[in-house]
């Protein structure tokens, strides 16, 4: 009986591995050349050169950008760069502005060397037809070096020229505010967003 029992149990243990492992669904949430990176990179390849420019920019507190999804997605991570020396954290928020719901809020610090990236505990799913937006608000700033961020803008200063797809990415609009503004349009905050893979 006691060899049954063993066979019994490892067969179980045996199954239930292999069924967890056949229900991961074998996604990755991969930060290399997602559609927000090749967007701006596009952008700033585009003809003529220098007509778009990645750049240090903007000295308010809030940067945001509105989008939408072309095909269902998961966000699975965003990533984002400290500038102007600043070593505190920042407030990041991902909003369903349709339906005026508030899917992530944390606080997160920031490389300053490089686009550093959080993964989310549970990727956020996207609807078609919704829109979104990304938040990232300094927090206890010291100055005005401290509220800089880096993004998308065009050398003239004029508006940019919304809607910018890549993929199944669509940046619709971007605002900045807070100890000033709001400014509209002007400058794609440079808040990488990652899907699913």
């Amino acid at each position: 009986m006691k060899i049954n029992f063993k066979k019994t149990f490892f067969l179980l243990t045996f199954s239930m591995f292999f069924i967890s492992c056949n229900n991961s669904n074998g996604s990755t949430c991969d930060p290399t050349n997602t559609d927000f990176q090749q967007l701006i990179a596009n952008a700033v390849a585009s003809n003529p050169v220098g007509t778009y420019l990645d750049d240090v920019w903007m000295d308010l507190d809030t940067h945001q950008y509105n989008f939408s999804v072309t095909s269902a997605e998961s966000i699975c991570g965003f990533g984002y760069q400290s500038q102007g020396g600043f070593t505190g954290q920042y407030g990041i928020e991902i909003r369903d502005i349709t339906n005026s719901n508030v899917l992530y809020s944390n606080q997160h610090s920031f490389s300053a060397t490089a686009t550093d990236y959080v993964q989310l505990p549970n990727p956020i799913q996207l609807t078609v037809g919704i829109e979104y937006a990304i938040l990232r608000t300094v927090l206890n700033r010291q100055d005005l070096d401290d509220q800089l961020g880096r993004g998308l803008r065009r050398q003239n200063g004029q508006s940019i020229p919304y809607p910018l797809s890549q993929g199944n990415l669509t940046i619709l609009s971007s605002t900045f505010f807070g100890s000033g503004g709001p400014v509209n349009n002007i400058v794609v905050p440079y808040i990488d967003l990652v899907f699913e893979q």
